[in-house]
């Protein structure tokens, strides 16, 4: 998957090949950027995924530790998950610029393990993309959830925060605002996150999946009796 550091090369690159010296294309990227950001601030263009909040609440009732692992970079995603008021739910943000690869290797999760204070083993992943599965296979993940229904409800936006906000929140918020909030869950010490979807319909979008959804109000998450 590539990075917003990626995108930024390539736009500097069609620039140049247009006669723009590397520095003036480089710049013109640079101010278009700056110019999106502000009207991203303005109109705040996210909304949650079906379900989600219910979900988060839950999570925070039973005292999973959750975090956000996006392909966007963290200053972007705590932005959408500052706008949909949810920041408060996650201890950690990993975006791509934290670590030397993305989705699908394992090093964002890895790293939100690390912050959480949980083995990856123990750690659940939710995510609206194979890259998101196949990150948390990579990493040990103890189950990758995919959210089928996150790519359809969310196409408006313009990044995917892992499902949820972002429209990939990769989230996991690449799954809650992002459209991809990938969380890690202490599975260890809850019973961990159930479905009730057949995810044969959906094998083929994810198939790297353990279970699949078509949105956060067919997951759950209880404690698990000690």
């Amino acid at each position: 998957m590539g990075t917003m550091s990626d995108l930024y090369a390539i736009l500097s690159w069609q620039g140049y090949l247009l006669g723009l010296s590397w520095a003036e294309s480089m710049e013109l990227v640079t101010l278009c950027r700056q110019e999106a950001d502000a009207l991203l601030e303005r109109s705040r263009p996210v909304l949650p995924l079906p379900g989600l909040l219910h979900f988060l609440d839950q999570c925070a009732a039973c005292g999973a530790a959750l975090a956000v692992v996006t392909a966007d970079e963290t200053a972007a995603a705590e932005n959408h998950l500052r706008w949909l008021g949810i920041r408060g739910y996650f201890s950690a943000v990993i975006g791509t610029d934290q670590v030397e690869r993305g989705k699908p290797f394992p090093d964002m999760a890895l790293l939100a393990c690390e912050r959480l204070g949980v083995l990856p083993a123990e750690a659940a992943v939710i995510g609206d993309t194979n890259g998101d599965m196949r990150m948390a296979k990579a990493a040990g993940a103890a189950v990758a959830v995919g959210i089928a229904g996150a790519a359809d409800s969310v196409a408006g936006n313009t990044s995917a925060v892992d499902a949820a906000a972002h429209g990939g929140i990769t989230s996991a918020v690449d799954a809650a605002a992002y459209g991809g909030i990938t969380s890690a869950v202490d599975t260890a010490a809850y019973a961990g996150i159930t479905s009730t979807v057949d995810a044969a319909a959906a094998r083929c979008l994810l198939p790297d999946a353990d279970s699949i959804v078509q949105s956060y109000a067919e997951l759950s998450i209880e404690r698990k009796a000690r």
